[in-house]
């Protein structure tokens, strides 16, 4: 597998999700809507990392805690 992308940060804005991904190879932070990826300029191997890591970039989150059971 390949090393040269990190998803740093995912943000919720106006009901689109941006990205923050370190690209290793180049040593330059990304920041992104994920809609951007459909430009034609858009680097191929990250939009390949991004199709591959987006069912865990659309999980919510955070996971609901349990309920606080005191006695």
């Amino acid at each position: 597998m390949d090393n040269r992308f990190s998803v740093m940060e995912r943000q919720w804005v106006g009901g689109a999700m941006r990205l923050i991904v370190m690209d290793w190879k180049k040593g330059e932070i990304l920041t992104f809507m994920l809609d951007d990826l459909e430009e034609p300029s858009v680097d191929q191997e990250l939009v390949s990392f991004i199709k591959n890591m987006r069912p865990i970039l659309e999980k919510p989150l955070w996971k609901s805690s349990p309920p606080n059971k005191s006695h």
